[in-house]
């Protein structure tokens, strides 16, 4: 009997040992920064719904070949670990492998869509991609494209769903691959449209890389705030067009002095930004300044411990002042973003902007100004000669310089989801753990 019992142990050791292997993930190919991006969401927003985003996507194909439309893409979601230094950078080749591990899950609206965009992308890569198989499920492994690095791989996770990531991450059985930092921040970020979380402290050496390299290209008044990055432990940001806030940043400071040193310095870049855009507002349209004007008074920063946070709210009538600022420029917001650079509506009957000084029209009775080249020759002709300073005096406030402090508000209890009630979907289509 007891033969019998030990046989039966050493056959599930046998079989559990090659997973248990695969689970295990070194601390630095763990996932510093998560992103989630819910189209539908921006899509069904009331500025959406205005601009008609979707319209937008649909005339910006990534590639008329590969046959993906991304106005079919409801969501967006994955993550990233940090390579160890920028000199893993140097030297990589187009389409090369890359020195850290990822996954990008992208959800469709229906099944013929992820299917299309599947195999639009294998299509493309050509003889840069080979077929695989592993545990029943096929796999299209990349020997390096400019879309996909070598190495990586792409499948369909469910019938709406398709993957490309590493393989350490695509193989990877629960995807709990966040570092903690990573999950704390990701905890308190809310169920918003867009939404970034990043682990500053599980990415430090490559952060400090970026830090001095970024102060090189500086002005010297902004070196001191660049080095306060290195004193943050993970951070987090949320966007949303029909929430109570339309931006909601968060950092957790290394420790409570540190904390009030980045509030600080915070409140003085708000400052700045304050005066700055104070100054402009004459210059803004009259739909568009109260909007412009409640942002800007709305800039402040909060401290609770080492935890610092800035909202800022969705003013009243920010649809309308967008609407009116932007859609002008992009020619109307009908036919307008079917024409010109953006390309023409399927079966409109208008023909492609010509080229660049040409000086003729598109058929259409408008001229080659419209569309996003339009908008952009338009404002840089606004640029020059507008009668607008940029020689302000605003200067950076220095510490103790009587700025009002703002609250000690807790983010706690603030009704935020955890990452486990909104995960993506697990390989067999149904809702996955996540990191909880």
């Amino acid at each position: 009997m007891r033969a019998v019992i030990l046989g039966l142990l050493l056959a599930l050791g046998a079989l559990v040992a090659p997973v248990a292997a695969q689970s295990s993930l070194k601390e630095e190919q763990k996932a510093v920064m998560v992103f989630d991006v819910r189209m539908d969401m921006l899509n069904s927003s009331p500025l959406g719904q205005q601009m008609k985003f979707s319209e937008l996507l649909s005339a910006a194909k990534l590639s008329e070949q590969s046959g993906s439309d991304p106005s079919k893409i409801v969501r967006m979601f994955g993550a990233v670990s940090a390579p160890r230094s920028m000199a893993e950078f140097e030297g990589l080749p187009p389409g090369g492998k890359v020195p850290f591990e990822f996954f990008i899950r992208s959800k469709y609206q229906d099944s013929q869509s992820a299917t299309e965009a599947l195999n639009g992308a294998v299509e493309k890569a050509g003889d840069a991609i080979e077929k695989m198989d592993k545990n029943g499920r096929t796999y299209y492994k990349s020997l390096g494209t400019l879309e996909m690095p070598a190495g990586s791989l792409l499948h369909q996770v469910d019938e709406t769903t398709v993957e490309m990531g590493t393989e350490a991450y695509v193989f990877h059985p629960d995807r709990k691959v966040f570092t903690d930092n990573l999950k704390t921040s990701w905890s308190k970020s809310p169920n918003e449209a867009i939404r970034v979380a990043m682990d500053i402290e599980g990415a430090k050496t490559f952060v400090a890389e970026l830090v001095e390299e970024g102060k090189k290209q500086a002005d010297p008044g902004i070196e001191a705030y660049l080095d306060l990055i290195n004193n943050l432990s993970h951070m987090g940001l949320s966007i949303d067009l029909k929430s109570e806030n339309l931006l909601s940043v968060r950092a957790t400071a290394l420790d409570a002095e540190k904390g009030v040193e980045l509030k600080e310095a915070l409140d003085s870049l708000l400052f700045i930004a304050q005066s700055a855009g104070k100054q402009m507002l004459p210059l803004m349209p009259p739909e568009v300044k109260p909007a412009a004007e409640s942002i800007l008074n709305s800039l402040a920063a909060k401290v609770d411990v080492a935890d610092v946070s800035m909202m800022i709210p969705r003013p009243e009538g920010f649809e309308e002042a967008i609407g009116s600022a932007i859609i002008p420029l992009l020619g109307g917001a009908g036919a307008g973003f079917g024409s010109g650079e953006i390309g023409p509506s399927e079966g409109s009957g208008t023909t492609v902007a010509p080229s660049e000084g040409s000086g003729t029209s598109n058929g259409s009775g408008t001229s080659n100004e419209s569309g996003l080249r339009g908008a952009a020759l338009r404002a840089s002709r606004s640029s020059n000669g507008s009668g607008a300073s940029n020689g302000s005096d605003t200067k950076a406030v220095p510490k103790g310089s009587g700025l009002k402090r703002m609250g000690t508000e807790s983010s706690k209890g603030s009704g935020v989801k955890n990452f486990g009630t909104e995960t993506i979907p697990s390989r067999s289509g149904a809702s996955g753990s996540g990191n909880k």
